[in-house]
């Protein structure tokens, strides 16, 4: 960022530089840029001369150092590293697109506007070759170089929700989907029309704030685009830091405590006998306990903000960014401000968020910033007048120096006599190229709405809200209370007894319920998995009786049940015409239809009328006459042939009846639980915790507690079994003396050691067996399989082959851990002995001996 110091500035202030350059404008960047690669400062001259003189130092002349060397120069000649490529971004196929004439040419005038712009960019870099090159011409949807001010196209749209600045960013910013800069510290190589961007409802910051710059402009705001740079949340639209606008509370109003005034006339109130001194500490311990709560609170606070703080971007200052900067004077705008096009939110002037800013522009003329922002923009001014802050690319009649430009231009052109002529006084902007923008509202709804959820208590992961069928749709993972899958229900009839369905996790549950479809006169649950084939069960409801009499339970009045229809999955073990397909119970009759046997075409069924007086479901006895069943039999009879055999029949369908009714007022039961808990759970909205939340997760706060303190146990345990006398046994041999002789120190010395040796003897000979166990069973199964190749089958062959490739792998684990053993015995032994000569109770005895 230049500042204001910069002798270039005066120069450019004092008039056009001609600046000799004959390469082509393409060719331009690379020329500078390899002019500026092939600059060597002094330092690195120093550098290298050091380098130099240490590899000129004798101790690089050494053979085995030269070896070193050349492997050193050979491994990292193995290390190829490449430089990210500035790849333009992928863009689907717009061939199909029929863009106007122009978006694939440029007009007379705007050709000379580019010159004009290209001979502004050349005194640039020539002037400031510290600072980045401005984006003034990027290429368009169809390849073609565009004046970025030609980009702009003010634009109206016949929507009064789209007059405010406000509702203006917000519809940007909800409308569009942000696609980043790559590499985010270039500028874009591509600037795409405003008419494209909303037909692709995606695009780069630069790109939106296009956008919102037409609209803003239309609608009568003094908007200019901005180029600079900003934070790394900032340009990854990245909003996590901030606080969830849904959980802002207001700030409660304190309303004035009404003073009573006590009337002349009024009544006294009697004496207040409490203690003074109690409230007193009443209110002092209220108060230090408020102290504490708020003393919590705040270390909370602190500590959460500490955990929030960004990491240190090392690519801080350097994020190319674009957003809107709004004048105050028009529209009843009181005082400027900036406008992030991500979110569509108003940010003051002296805003963290932005770092720099390299340059301005809008539908009229295009400014470049001379102030210094090293610091920030905080002390920046934004009187585009300002020519000393602000330099302009095209001269205007309000502006202070409006033929700095017209000199140069003719500086220029002065070969050609004619090319002066076509010039006007004064060049002004070409009207935009865009199209105009359009945008259709007629038709849009909104169909459906989904919302995702992540570590919530009650499972649920996903709802739908479909707004054309005004239905919602609950989707929960496994591990509630009812194990409910899914659950489907209306806008404006969430209670119990309407229209939904639940789907469950039917391998979880014990009934194998896997849907139940309820409406305000029927319920119909269909199942799979249970052992009475029950796969079907519809139950239709009638219309509750009005009582005029006072309400003496408060429980809700179940439905009276009218029908229950059941069916059922065909079982092979029985015979047909004793296996129920459907059973029906009604006000008036149990009806009972069987499965279809072999060869019959047509199914029997049985039917009873049923009496007034099948009430009691524990009845010791019932009505019963002949004339109240009817049956009708197709084929072989089943085991139901006799009189008695149909009566005790009859029994157990009236007892599976009521059995039936109870498991539908178990299941009227169970949607009441559900929705209430349904209600709660929105309330609360807990989510869950997981175990490798450390701060958060109580349960495993605690356990990790007792695991630290099992630890530490076993560590106590470990340093006491380490801290165990090795020479104890062989002491208690010769009567734990005190002090030892020279005599007895040599035999405890000697015993140590020869235990030693003999349990490392032991050891190896212990792993020998093993190995030669081990090789001599592979060697009898080889013996075996020679005898037997010819006569095994393939099984058998398999089970030899994994047998021998496991054995051998036993046998080599064998040999390595035997040969490993036996390097490592010496040393115990050596470890052992040395020991032994420095532990204090033999440690004299020996010393004195060497001495």
């Amino acid at each position: 960022m230049a500042s204001v110091s910069d002798p270039g500035v005066s120069e450019m202030k004092q008039g056009p530089v001609s600046i000799p350059v004959t390469e082509s404008k393409d060719k331009k960047v690379d020329v500078a840029s390899s002019s500026l690669l092939s600059v060597r400062t002094k330092e690195e001259d120093d550098d290298e001369e050091e380098m130099g003189d240490e590899f000129k130092s004798e101790d690089f002349e050494s053979g085995e150092t030269t070896g070193g060397l050349e492997g050193l120069i050979e491994t990292l000649s193995k290390i190829v590293v490449q430089a990210p490529h500035n790849t333009p971004r992928e863009l689907e196929d717009l061939s199909r697109i029929e863009f106007p004439l122009s978006y694939k040419q440029n007009e007379e005038k705007e050709k000379k506007v580019l010159e004009y712009a290209d001979n502004f960019r050349r005194q640039y870099i020539y002037l400031y070759r510290d600072r980045k090159p401005l984006l003034l011409f990027p290429k368009n949807e169809c390849g073609v170089e565009k004046l970025v001010c030609t980009t702009i196209r003010p634009t109206l749209f016949p929507y009064p929700e789209l007059y405010q600045w406000h509702t203006i960013s917000l519809f940007v910013s909800d409308y569009l989907q942000p696609e980043m800069l790559y590499p985010s510290y270039e500028l874009p190589a591509t600037l795409l029309s405003p008419t494209t961007v909303l037909r692709r409802q995606r695009g780069t910051c630069f790109e939106y704030c296009t956008i919102l710059c037409s609209l803003l402009l239309g609608a009568g705001y003094d908007a200019y685009i901005v180029s600079g740079y900003a934070t790394l949340h900032v340009c990854s639209a990245d909003e996590t830091l901030k606080i969830c606008p849904y959980l802002e509370t207001e700030a409660e109003v304190e309303l004035p405590v009404p003073v009573n005034v006590i009337k002349k006339y009024a009544v006294r109130p009697p004496k207040d006998l409490t203690s003074k001194f109690e409230a007193k500490q009443v209110a002092r311990a209220l108060k230090e306990k408020k102290e504490n709560e708020e003393k919590v609170v705040a270390e909370e606070h602190a500590r959460i903000a500490k955990l929030e703080e960004p990491a240190i971007d090392l690519m801080r200052g350097m994020r190319v960014h674009s957003w809107v900067l709004v004048l105050s004077g028009i529209r009843e705008v009181g005082e400027s401000f900036f406008i992030e096009p991500f979110t569509g939110e108003a940010q003051p002037l002296k805003t963290d968020s932005y770092l720099g800013i390299e340059s301005a522009w809008n539908h009229k003329n295009y400014w470049v910033n001379m102030q210094d922002c090293s610091n920030g923009i905080s002390k920046m001014q934004y009187d585009l007048n300002d020519g000393t802050n602000w330099e302009y690319i095209f001269p205007q009649d309000e502006l202070p120096s409006k033929r700095f430009l017209e000199e140069d231009i003719r500086l220029d052109f002065e070969d050609d006599e004619d090319v002066e002529k076509d010039f006007e006084k004064y060049l002004d902007m070409p009207p935009s190229w865009v199209a105009p923008l359009e945008l259709s509202l007629t038709g849009t709804r909104l169909k459906m709405v989904k919302e995702i959820f992540k570590h919530r208590i009650d499972k649920l992961y996903l709802r739908e809200r479909n707004h054309e069928t005004h239905w919602i749709t609950e989707y929960f993972k496994p591990g509630r209370e009812c194990s409910l899958k899914e659950h489907c229900y209306k806008f404006d009839s969430a209670g119990p007894e309407s229209d939904r369905t639940m789907i469950f996790y039917h391998d979880a549950r014990v009934d194998g319920l896997e849907k139940r479809i309820e409406t305000s006169a029927s319920m119909t649950e269909h199942f799979i998995g249970r052992k009475d084939l029950l796969w079907y069960k519809f139950v239709e409801f009638g219309t509750r009786l009005l009582v005029f009499a006072p309400q003496i339970n408060s429980d809700f009045e179940p439905r009276p049940i009218q029908t229950i229809i059941e069916q059922f999955l065909r079982n092979p073990e029985k015979v047909a015409n004793d296996d129920f397909a459907k059973r029906v119970f009604s006000q008036e009759k149990i009806y009972i239809q069987y499965h279809i046997g072999d060869p019959n075409v047509t199914y029997s069924t049985r039917e009873f009328i049923k009496s007034s007086k099948w009430t009691d479901r524990n009845a010791l006895s019932i009505d019963w006459s002949p004339e109240i069943h009817t049956n009708f039999l197709v084929g072989e009879e089943g085991s139901t042939k006799r009189e008695i055999d149909v009566y005790n029949f009859v029994r157990k369908m009236i007892t599976e009846e009521f059995d039936s009714r109870d498991d539908t007022r178990k299941a009227e039961m169970e949607v009441r639980k559900i929705l209430e808990n349904r209600i709660q759970e929105e309330s609360v909205n807990d989510l869950e915790i997981s175990v490798y939340d450390t701060l958060r997760n109580e349960k495993a706060k605690i356990r990790r507690e007792i695991l630290k303190e099992k630890e530490e146990m076993e560590a106590k345990k470990k340093k006491a079994t380490l801290e165990v006398d090795y020479l104890a046994p062989f002491l208690a041999r010769i009567g734990d003396p005190e002090r030892l002789t020279r005599e007895e120190a040599i035999g405890v010395k000697e015993a140590c050691l020869a235990d030693l040796k003999k349990r490392i003897e032991d050891k190896a000979n212990l792993i020998q067996m093993r190995f030669e166990k081990e090789t001599k069973e592979l060697v009898k199964k080889q013996e075996w399989y020679q005898k037997n190749q010819m006569t095994m089958q393939k099984n058998e062959e398999d089970e030899y082959l994994k047998y021998c490739e496991e054995a051998i792998f036993r046998i080599h684990v064998l040999e390595v851990r035997l040969n490993r053993y036996k390097e490592l015995a010496p040393m115990k032994y050596m470890t052992l002995d040395k020991k032994l000569k420095g532990d204090p109770r033999l440690s004299h005895i020996f010393r004195k001996s060497n001495s």
